[in-house]
């Protein structure tokens, strides 16, 4: 080990000295790797064992409908129809269970908040001062919101607010590429 000083007055870091730090700070980063992989290992477990509890309900729901289906028949008297329902998929389902709760907001797709430049934007929309149109975010494909004026605004309006649009949740971003403003779009918009 040198005892020269560097122009600082100080001994400087010899290599092997730099290199124990390096080799530290990714020690560190490996035990927070670590730690993150753990956790998302016991979330993916979680989610695995909530999709196996929601298949066996369903395969019970479905063996008690048919039972009940055959006994209901077998107690029907002659002659008697069975009127048939119209069968709705689970996912039409729960979109029309979302919109008599109102629980999204119409135009935007995204659930209704605490946030109330939400529903600022959303009155926006309903005023015809800004409309929607589809974009595609490129590097993953993902659709987008993206917004231009509507009939009763103009391309001004539509930057005058884009501090509004920060404040939504989700948020928007300036795209610079097109010049406009987006987010990703919810799923089924």
């Amino acid at each position: 080990m040198g005892d020269h000083l560097n122009e600082n007055g100080k001994r400087p870091i010899e290599d092997w000295e730099m290199m124990i730090g390096l080799a530290r700070e990714s020690e560190n980063i490996a035990n927070r790797a670590e730690v993150v992989a753990k956790r998302n290992q016991e979330l993916a477990e979680g989610i695995v064992k909530a999709a196996k509890d929601t298949n066996a309900l369903a395969r019970e729901a479905r063996f008690n409908a048919v039972q009940s289906m055959a006994r209901a028949k077998k107690a029907m008297p002659e002659g008697a129809t069975i009127e048939e329902e119209e069968v709705l998929d689970p996912s039409e389902e729960e979109a029309i269970l979302k919109a008599e709760s109102g629980a999204n907001y119409p135009l935007t797709g995204f659930p209704r908040g605490d946030n109330p430049s939400n529903q600022e934007l959303e009155e926006y929309f309903e005023n015809g001062v800004f409309a929607f149109c589809r974009g595609v975010y490129e590097p993953t494909g993902q659709t987008e919101q993206v917004i231009e004026p509507g009939p009763n605004g103009r391309r001004n309006d539509v930057f005058e607010q884009k501090e509004l649009f920060k404040r939504c949740t989700p948020r928007f971003f300036f795209n610079g590429d097109h010049k406009q403003w987006r987010r990703v779009a919810p799923e089924g918009w």
